[in-house]
Parts: C-alpha cells; sequence; structure tokens
C-alpha cells in the first residue's frame, strides 16, 4: 500500500449522520459499473472523451495496435477502461474486454506478467461459457505448470480461442506498474525490449488492441528506438478541471444524501417529494473557495481530494461536537486560536469555509506532504499585470473571449510551457490566431513576451502548475 493510500480515515457513523449521509461517498476505489450507483458516481472527463474517440476507431477499423494510457495514480486510468467495457459490451457483443490486474513479482517479471494475462484471458472465456471441457483441461494442467514457455503456449491457445468467438478484442494491462522498487524502471523497460516478440504475435491477429496503463514517466522510456512497436500510440490521462472534480464531488455527495421529506401539511401533499432546500445544500457543504483549496493541495487528483475532502469533514465535525460540549476553544498544533471557526457553531446550515480549511491545512491535504505554501497571489497578479502589460493582456483577453473553452487553453498554455505534446488542436489555434504561440522547428514556442510572463508566473508560484493553473482561472477570468 502506498503512503497516499495509508492516510486513508474512517468516516464514522455519526459523522455521516451529521452530514446527512447514508454511506461514505469518498472512497476512493475504481468504478466497476456492474453496480447502478456507480453511474451516479461517473464523471464524463476529457479522457472519457477521448477513449470514445478511440472505441469509435476500434469498431470500425481491423487494424491490432498497442495503446499506451499514460496519467498519474488516482486520475481514473482503470475507471475510464471499465466505463469503455461496459459501453462496448451493449454496442456490440461481438466485442470482448478482457481486463488484466497484472501481479507482477520484479524478481520474475516476465512469468507473472504472461501468468496474470493467462488467467485473465482464462477466466473471461469461463465466465462467457466460451472453453470445452477439452480445453477447460488443457489449461487446467498448465495452470500448475511453472513455466513461463507453457505459459506463453497457453496464451497463444487462449488468443484463438477468443478470436473464434470475438471479432474485436481489447486486452487491457492494468497495475503493471504499481510494484514499489527502485528498479522499477529498469525492469519494465527491459521487460518490453525483451519481449517484442511476444506482443508482436499476439498483433498478428485483426481487430485486436492492446491498451497498457502506465504512469507518465514511462513514456520516454518505451517510445525509443528499442521498443518502437510503442511509439506513437499514445493517450495521456488529462489533469481534472475544477468542474468535474466539482462534479465528482456533487454525484458522490448527492448519490449518498439522506433525502429529507417534507412533513405533510395537508392530506393532498405528496409525502415523497424530496424538500428542494435540502438538496440545494449539497452545495454548500464546501464553499467554492474551500473546494478549490482542496483541488489545488491535492494536484487535482480525484483520488486524493475525496480522501482530503473525508479528512475535512471529519475534522470539521470533530471541532462541531467540542463546541457544543465546551464553552472554551481549544489551541491546536498550529497555535492558531479558532475564537470562531466559521460556520462550525452553525447549526441549521453546517458549511466548510475556505478560512477553515486553511486553518487545518494538515487536513486538506490526502498525503503527507509539504504545508501549503504560503503564495500571495496578489502580489504575483501586481507585478506581472504591470510588468508584462502587453502579454498579460493577451492572456485575459482570450480567456475572457472563450470564457466557455477557457480551462482547454490554460491547458495547452502548460503544454507549451512544459514541452508536452499539445492534446487540444483547436485550442492551439486560437492562441497561435492571436499571435501568442508560434511553430518553432519541431516543437510549439511562446512569443518572446509572453514566454517572460509565464517564466515570471511559473517561478512566482513557486514553480507549481497547479498553483499556475489556479491563478489564471481565479484571477484573469
Amino acid at each position: 500500500m502506498s503512503e497516499k493510500e495509508s492516510n486513508d480515515v474512517e468516516f464514522g457513523t455519526s459523522a455521516m449522520k451529521f452530514w446527512g449521509l447514508k454511506n461514505d461517498p469518498f472512497k476512493p476505489t475504481p468504478l466497476n459499473f456492474k453496480n447502478p450507483l456507480h453511474y451516479e458516481y461517473f464523471v464524463k472527463t476529457r479522457t472519457i472523451n477521448a477513449l470514445k474517440d478511440v472505441k469509435k476507431q476500434f469498431l470500425a477499423d481491423s487494424d491490432s495496435r498497442i495503446i499506451l494510457l499514460l496519467g498519474s495514480r488516482g486520475t481514473g486510468k482503470t475507471t475510464s477502461m471499465k466505463y469503455l467495457s461496459s459501453i462496448m459490451s451493449k454496442e456490440d457483443e461481438g466485442a470482448a474486454f478482457i481486463e488484466c490486474s497484472i501481479n507482477a513479482n520484479l524478481d520474475d517479471f516476465r512469468k507473472t506478467v504472461h501468468w496474470s494475462i493467462f488467467k485473465a484471458m482464462r477466466t473471461y472465456l469461463i465466465k462467457n461459457n466460451k472453453l470445452t471441457n477439452e480445453q477447460m483441461s488443457y489449461l487446467y494442467k498448465i495452470s500448475f505448470q511453472d513455466n513461463v514457455i507453457a505459459i506463453e503456449d497457453g496464451i497463444e491457445q487462449l488468443s484463438e480461442i477468443v478470436c473464434s468467438h470475438y471479432t474485436k478484442r481489447i486486452l487491457f494491462l492494468d497495475n503493471l506498474d504499481k510494484a514499489t522498487d527502485t528498479n522499477l524502471f529498469q525492469t519494465i523497460q527491459k521487460y518490453f525490449r525483451t519481449q517484442q516478440m511476444f506482443y508482436e504475435k499476439l498483433l498478428e491477429m485483426d481487430n485486436i488492441y492492446i491498451i497498457i496503463a502506465l504512469l507518465p514517466i514511462f513514456r520516454d522510456l518505451l517510445t525509443n528506438q528499442e521498443v518502437n512497436f510503442l511509439a506513437g500510440n499514445v493517450i495521456r490521462v488529462r489533469p481534472w478541471t475544477e468542474t468535474e472534480l466539482d462534479s465528482l464531488f456533487k454525484r458522490r455527495l448527492k448519490a449518498s444524501f439522506i433525502k429529507k421529506m417534507k412533513e405533510k401539511e395537508n392530506e393532498n401533499e405528496d409525502p415523497e417529494k424530496e424538500n428542494e432546500k435540502d438538496l440545494l445544500r449539497l452545495n454548500n457543504i464546501i464553499e467554492t473557495k474551500a473546494r478549490t483549496l482542496i483541488y489545488l493541495n491535492n494536484d487535482y487528483n480525484p483520488r486524493w481530494a475525496l480522501l482530503a475532502f473525508k479528512k475535512v469533514l471529519t475534522r470539521y465535525y470533530e471541532i462541531y461536537l467540542y463546541k457544543k460540549a465546551n464553552e472554551s476553544v481549544p489551541k491546536y498544533k498550529s497555535n492558531t486560536k479558532l475564537d470562531n471557526p466559521d460556520g462550525v457553531d452553525t447549526l441549521k446550515e453546517p458549511l466548510v469555509t475556505h478560512r477553515f480549511c486553511h486553518t487545518f491545512s494538515r487536513e486538506v491535504q490526502a498525503t503527507k506532504n509539504q504545508p501549503i505554501p504560503k503564495i500571495d497571489f496578489d502580489i504575483v497578479d501586481v507585478y506581472g499585470r504591470n510588468k508584462f502589460k502587453n502579454a498579460y493582456n493577451k492572456i485575459k483577453n482570450i480567456l475572457l473571449q472563450f470564457k466557455d473553452v477557457r480551462l482547454e487553453i490554460i491547458e495547452t498554455m502548460i503544454e507549451v510551457h512544459s514541452h508536452e505534446e499539445i492534446q487540444d488542436q483547436l485550442s492551439l489555434n486560437k492562441l497561435m490566431g492571436i499571435g501568442m504561440i508560434q511553430r518553432s522547428q519541431d516543437r510549439y514556442i511562446f512569443t518572446p513576451d509572453v514566454t517572460r510572463l509565464f517564466d515570471y508566473l511559473y517561478d512566482g508560484v513557486n514553480k507549481n502548475y497547479s498553483y499556475l493553473r489556479y491563478y489564471f482561472v481565479h484571477y484573469l477570468t
């Protein structure tokens, strides 16, 4: 278990009752869509839209290919693929989606990875009643052999059986990079360099996509001359926006909220009708600025943001109980005296405020990172606005002019500054159209005036792109 995951806290029954929740809505487990509730939790992010394009291409052509799905842990790679599986099963009965959660051992990486693939393919076919008794017997014998060659022969046999029953095939390899070891990067690079023939044999079949979920750092390791069969087929899980995270937060709460009923004022009133005021309370549990602070300090990662929400709501409830039982307010380790934490003693409408989150900064972070940096955005803004006036106005004007897609424009500017691959061509065209970006050899760069402003802003927010996103959203739009 990673350090981040070990920081999870229990959301007690009394705390859930205080917030009007019937269960814990902040469990950071991937959705599987077998539970109807998971559709209520689901947020269609920009990554989901990108995967829909992959699905269309997959269903339309007969090419086989390997695709890298790159994203940090907790950003929704597994959930995105499970959603893709759920919609594909409804749209095309001839499509097989085989999910393989790798349980790799670095001491024998090849054998443990291939054993995981063998087991996933066999389980899928058994579940769908696609194996004869003879085939079951053959595969059963292989499962007892401690021999990687026999396992790979079994995978070849399973692939042929899959092809005989399904016209389209997706093999999704997940958790390949879950092992925590200093040699993990070298091990994975060596594995793909030496196992090209294994994957090329799988790709000999028509209509098969092998989608491999990995951390972003592996892209440069795998798309080089030695393993060039992986090059060029990459989907990057985009950072979540505030709008997407807000939607996730509200959906989670709404699905777990105990809906109170109106008291019958007369016999004609429907007792099942929801109290609109109580439903609106969903949006007022944590105020907008407080939510932004939580997103910001968890790198816009949905998994860590959910855990931070739980920590904040739990601490808020604890302070509420203390204030209810005591006349004085204690001093905390931060030496901050809470004369009246905003909203804590408001019994009718509890509201976690920006001030409360700043006071309890440890709860705002799901990880054991450094304390929240004290950045004075006002000073950064005033100096930047005056020192780089023309470039400042260019950025502000385009964000205001195209407010509906301002988040995509911000992401494109960050991609240009960090020399990453541009994901949104429409935003790039808009930025080039007003003369902010130009083509230079094999990449896009800012014009000199915009470069100077961007470098200044980046330095001013401690070289943190998450803080830079916050600045653009809250100061320039």
